[in-house]
């Protein structure tokens, strides 16, 4: 890191503005800026730190730390260290990774899988890595966002919970609802687990091909559609590592996972510890 008080590079273009912090585009990287105080830059590739104070003067309130964590995430790309758009949890034997749009129930699966006794990476997003020729995950927010329509659901989690403003949704604090659940990393077995809402009662899990599977974790990994990502050959070349290790299953959640999200994820378990063809909804054989 540079010292404090290095001064850093013109900003060309500003890409994001709160109203106490701010995101520009540097000629070598990306500069985060407090209003009139501080600044954190990110140049290069691989990529090189340089602070002005920033990083020493955030409050956990502070939006300059939203603006940090999406530069640190463009940043990580020039390591081969990529977001995926996705929940993750684990048991002893394999982890659950979740994806689907916003709204098909990744944060609810998460917390109903988590209140259920497995242990969580994250409700929303990871981040994906090449390790020893395999795909490795790691967690870096340890907080779960839910909807108002679930909060009747998960009554013993409230005193964990909090409004996130003008934000229709409530952020759970997963490090203190589930002490000691929470994990760094996992390099295990995987089944992925692409979540989509029914209509129907009941909730039903199918295995899905691995062509399919790639066109979805494609879609949740939307860093790819950019034409600044430093490599996407790599990118999609993890993402193929990672889809063909695993096992694969789509998940149609039905009127029942709301109805009791933590009893319907004790019989997805069931489900997956048998045969992916299977209801996991109530009176399922």
């Amino acid at each position: 890191m540079a010292p404090r008080g290095a001064e850093p590079l013109p900003v060309l273009e500003l890409l994001l503005e709160e109203r106490d912090a701010w995101l520009g585009r540097t000629a070598r990287g990306l500069l985060i800026g407090g209003i009139g105080r501080a600044w954190f830059s990110i140049e290069g590739a691989p990529a090189v730190v340089r602070s002005g104070g920033l990083a020493e003067e955030l409050e956990p309130s502070d939006p300059s730390r939203s603006l940090l964590l999406a530069a640190l995430i463009v940043a990580l790309r020039t390591m081969g260290v990529y977001a995926l758009h996705a929940g993750v949890v684990c048991n002893e034997n394999s982890a659950l990774v979740l994806l689907g749009e916003s709204g098909a129930g990744k944060s609810t699966t998460t917390a109903a899988l988590v209140s259920a006794g497995y242990g969580y990476l994250g409700d929303d997003e990871v981040l994906l890595r090449e390790a020893q020729g395999s795909a490795e995950l790691i967690a870096y927010w340890p907080k779960f966002r839910l909807t108002e329509r679930v909060l009747p659901t998960f009554a013993q989690l409230s005193a964990h919970l909090s409004p996130l403003g003008a934000n229709p949704k409530w952020e759970l604090d997963a490090a203190s609802a589930f002490p000691g659940r929470g994990l760094s990393h996992w390099g295990g077995p995987i089944t992925l687990l692409f979540l989509s809402r029914s209509a129907e009662e009941g909730s039903n899990l199918l295995p899905i091909s691995l062509a399919e599977s790639m066109g979805l974790l494609i879609a949740q990994s939307t860093a790819l559609g950019l034409s600044c990502h430093p490599n996407p050959r790599e990118h999609l070349d993890l993402l193929a590592r990672f889809a063909r290790r695993a096992r694969r299953a789509r998940l149609e959640l039905g009127h029942e996972w709301l109805a009791d999200p933590v009893g319907a994820s004790r019989r997805l378990t069931e489900a997956l510890g048998s045969r992916l063809t299977l209801t996991t909804g109530p009176g399922a054989s």
